[in-house]
């Protein structure tokens, strides 16, 4: 694997479960704290635009969890409490930040594979636990020459196959004259989508007051079953263009087909904005005149004859022109934007700042202060959504739902955030 890149994952994405719950009472779970809004209640409600979240908790032992496929991961918050950080095998606990750190942990040099992390807070009296944002650093396959492009398909492209009945968002007031986001109430409709050529896939959609749970499969060009994810969107505060789902990892060779799923009841609703395709870097991606020359055995200096030799000269002329036109046709076959990335440099394998490592010490008396709260810990109730008026969850724990996929197969972070830790790494543009 080589030319590594960046992705970020915003707090407010329902593809990380927060345990017990992502919106609510802090003291009982996370909550999403706006800092432009004073006094913040739970409410549903827009929140200010350009006013960047961030969850907080005073729950000891709330968490957040997540797999992710990639070479290093670096996580971002802050708060006055101590916490614990599991990847994979490895758990370490860690002193609460200085006011001027941001940095809650970071791990580099990773096995290129799927890796779970756990985010616990282990706060006691009234501090608090703060998180922002992670990045992860993935690798392409061997040979790329580039960052990755961005492949957005918008929810109303006509490649995008949906199943039941899709409407414009209620929210998206500017549909008709710029299509944006479709959503749909009917239990088990569903968005799919075909791709080849990519090496991760993302969905974008809301998160929303009435939203509900949803279902991703991922199914590659046998209909085996790659990864399945039950996630939820529910939300007090209205998110536009939500990180949805994202996995990556994938064989640029295979055909693959995504697929997102209402999987909640007639009740509540899911938000489509686009599915974004990260494919390997192309020259002819950005430039015509690159184009592959199709070479012929006959030598054209052996005919006999201007008219033989034009009517050759012609032959060969349409038969690259069509040739081209075949290539360009499949490289259009998503008929979807092209969205490049930001250039920049990276540091391979670069590390985290020094204050990291002395941050992993602890002192015995707060070991003993963790594993006697860990062990309260087992008894304390957690609270998970039984109606619309209970705080929302992730409903790991809940039971799986079956979804169906649809047998008719075709032969189908996101954020703009440069973190200043670690050095920096192609990032998707606006």
């Amino acid at each position: 694997m080589s030319n590594p890149w960046n992705f970020t994952i915003k707090d407010y994405s329902p593809y990380l479960n927060y345990s017990p719950y992502a919106e609510g009472d802090p003291r009982s779970g996370w909550q999403a704290l706006y800092p432009l809004i004073p006094n913040i209640e739970l409410r549903c409600a827009n929140p200010p635009k350009g006013d960047a979240s961030e969850h907080i908790t005073s729950l000891f032992g709330a968490s957040i969890t997540l797999e992710f496929n990639g070479t290093a991961i670096y996580l971002y918050g802050g708060g006055n409490s101590p916490y614990q950080v599991s990847l994979d095998n490895d758990t370490i606990q860690m002193t609460p930040l200085q006011s001027s750190d941001n940095l809650l942990y970071s791990k580099t040099n990773l096995a290129q594979g799927l890796h779970t992390l756990n985010l616990t807070a282990l706060p006691s009296g009234d501090q608090q636990m703060v998180f922002k944002w992670l990045d992860i650093t993935d690798s392409q396959p061997v040979g790329a020459i580039g960052p990755p492009i961005r492949m957005v398909c918008e929810s109303w492209n006509t490649t995008i196959h949906l199943v039941g009945m899709w409407t414009p968002s209620p929210s998206d007031a500017d549909f008709l004259d710029r299509p944006g986001t479709l959503s749909t109430s009917g239990s088990g409709a569903s968005a799919a989508l075909n791709f080849t050529g990519g090496i991760a896939v993302a969905i974008n959609g809301e998160k929303n007051c009435g939203n509900g749970l949803y279902t991703v499969n991922l199914l590659d060009s046998s209909q085996r079953l790659v990864h399945t994810s039950h996630l939820n969107s529910s939300a007090y505060w209205h998110v536009q263009e939500a990180l949805l789902f994202y996995h990556s990892g994938l064989d640029p060779n295979e055909t693959y087909r995504i697929q997102l799923v209402n999987s909640g009841n007639d009740v509540t609703s899911i938000a489509l904005t686009d599915f974004t395709i990260y494919q390997l870097f192309s020259p002819d991606d950005t430039s015509s005149g690159n184009d592959e020359m199709y070479h012929y055995s006959t030598n054209i200096g052996t005919i006999v004859g201007p008219t033989v030799a034009g009517v050759i000269v012609l032959v060969l002329l349409m038969s690259f022109i069509l040739l081209r036109r075949r290539k360009r046709q499949r490289k259009a076959a998503l008929a979807c934007t092209i969205a490049p990335y930001k250039s920049s440099i990276i540091t391979p394998n670069a590390i985290g700042p020094v204050y990291l490592q002395e941050k992993q010490q602890l002192t015995q008396a707060l070991d003993n202060q963790v594993h006697n709260q860990m062990a309260q810990y087992e008894t304390v109730h957690r609270y998970t959504i039984a109606h619309p008026g209970e705080p929302p969850s992730n409903l790991e724990t809940q039971a799986q739902i079956g979804v169906g996929i649809d047998a008719d197969v075709d032969t189908q972070a996101h954020s703009n955030h440069t973190a200043t830790q670690p050095p920096s790494i192609p990032l998707p543009s606006s």
